[in-house]
């Protein structure tokens, strides 16, 4: 399956059990830290095997309008829409 992957994934049959059954066969934990300059969280990705991949993801910064979407938080909420059902997507922002 590790090969077609991406097939599996994109299969409009594929429920999202399954999708989520196979994020969690692959990794480990998410470790988050947040580093004050430059403003951004860091998450430390742990996968099954032993590698360990980095996301650098910026904060909202002071005095940034509240109710402007910033681009990437909308690519993340339509890779999350995907997978997570809308209240798990509407928790996970929030958090």
């Amino acid at each position: 399956m590790g090969q077609d992957l991406r097939v599996v994934w994109q299969h409009p049959a594929a429920p999202e059990a399954l999708k989520k059954r196979i994020v969690r066969t692959i990794l480990q934990e998410i470790l988050i830290d947040t580093i004050p300059e430059p403003s951004e969280h860091i998450l430390q990705r742990h996968w099954q095997g032993g590698v360990h991949t980095e996301l650098r993801v910026t904060r909202t910064t002071a005095g940034k309008h509240g109710r402007a979407t910033d681009h990437d938080v909308m690519t993340l909420i339509g890779e999350l829409s995907k997978v997570c059902r809308d209240l798990t997507i509407a928790a996970t922002l929030n958090r």
